[in-house]
């Protein structure tokens, strides 16, 4: 970034460093003990009978690019290991946090507080979350919303 840091960045700079210390501390064993418990933790409901649902209709490349932007390879660990029931309420919480991204990019008035808020809220659905990795992946996430963001307004020109 150039110039100066506006104030919202500048408190993002300083969750993202933390986040960094702590990751080093952690390493990558604490996610997968993470997984293990939310694994456990969780009751295995018995499979619901399947549903018929509607086509589901046709998603716009914004879209497609803001759900790549919020998946990555230690959510989907994290996902696999969740019980049916959980991966409902959170693939869910995931299409209702895309759409609102959406509006929000497609309206030009990205709010960081707000997208922060909204990825860390997704996040806790899954259940014995650790706090860190909460906020870590929030801070990920939400960055890769904001490139998402000055790759749009570059096109525009």
């Amino acid at each position: 970034m150039e110039g100066p840091l506006p104030e919202h960045a500048r408190g993002l700079e300083r969750v993202d460093h933390a986040l960094d210390r702590r990751e080093n501390q952690a390493g990558p064993v604490a996610v997968e003990r993470m997984a293990d418990r939310a694994a456990s933790a969780a009751p295995v409901a018995p499979p619901a009978a399947p549903v018929a649902q509607a086509a589901a209709p046709q998603k716009s490349p914004l879209r497609e690019e803001i759900e790549q932007a919020l998946a990555d390879d230690r959510l989907r660990k994290l996902y696999l290991h969740l019980a049916p029931a959980v991966q409902a309420s959170f693939r869910e919480a995931a299409l209702r946090l895309a759409e609102r991204i959406e509006r929000m990019l497609a309206s030009g008035k990205l709010d960081i507080h707000d997208l922060h808020e909204g990825i860390t809220n997704w996040l806790r659905v899954i259940p014995n979350v650790n706090r860190w990795f909460l906020l870590q992946e929030a801070k990920v996430k939400t960055d890769a919303i904001l490139v998402l963001q000055a790759k749009r307004t570059a096109a525009r020109g």
